[in-house]
């Protein structure tokens, strides 16, 4: 029921902040957002809609080699990635710079004193991706 609560709030928001397809959204502040609300959900092909080129051809890969060995897996299905509900509130987060270069963005996603959690964005093709960290790649 809470985390129904917080999915809706959060959702919600970024419904009304005019984000439909994640693919199509190149606002970092939005794709932080968009990491975190997916990420508590579990809404891995949303998810990975967001990640930068060469982590998909990562996933990619991983689960051609799962497929060779005769388990059918998608790349989707290998993103691991999860937000506790707990850790995430409905009201609008906070969304700060870390640090940023030419091609390189870390943002942190706030939402009060309950939780922070960092982003790291890359371009490509001079859009906004999801970089996965080291500790989910397969």
């Amino acid at each position: 029921m809470y985390a129904r609560l917080i999915l809706t709030g959060l959702m919600s928001f970024l419904i009304t902040g005019g984000c439909s397809d994640p693919r199509a959204e190149s606002s970092p502040r939005m794709i932080a957002m968009l990491t975190v609300a997916y990420a508590q959900v579990g809404a891995a092909g949303p998810l990975y809609e967001l990640l930068h080129p060469e982590d998909r051809l990562l996933l990619e890969q991983e689960a051609a080699r799962a497929s060779a060995l005769g388990t059918t897996v998608v790349p989707q299905d290998l993103l691991m990635i999860r937000v506790l509900p707990r850790d995430v509130s409905t009201s609008e987060p906070d969304v700060k710079t870390l640090e940023q270069d030419a091609d390189n963005l870390y943002l942190e996603v706030a939402f009060g004193d309950r939780s922070r959690f960092a982003v790291h964005l890359r371009k490509s093709q001079g859009k906004w991706r999801l970089k996965l960290p080291v500790s989910v790649k397969p």
